[in-house]
């Protein structure tokens, strides 16, 4: 985890930093799942490129649902995940 992740942490809240596998938008569900068993009331995702086109896709996705996410400098579309068609979904 970065230095920043660290800062968070210090502030009392919980980071889960991770590599994709294989199958991004896959990955990401399991990743809040987990956040949640270690206690975490609401969960955000951010992700950066094609880690950010990921995290608004599965952001539709989940449930309970998140309460934020944030895609810095995510693609459009990147390997059949179509970013504004879930950017669309987002209240």
């Amino acid at each position: 985890m970065g230095p920043r992740g660290k800062r968070l942490r210090e502030q009392g809240l919980r980071v889960l930093a991770f590599d994709f596998g294989t199958n991004l938008v896959a990955d990401i569900p399991g990743a809040a799942a987990e956040l949640r068993s270690e206690g975490a009331a609401k969960v955000v995702l951010v992700g950066a490129s094609m880690g950010g086109a990921a995290s608004l896709v599965v952001a539709t996705m989940v449930t309970p649902p998140v309460s934020g996410v944030a895609s810095v400098s995510g693609p459009a579309e990147y390997r059949g995940i179509d970013t504004l068609a879930a950017a669309k979904q987002l209240k």
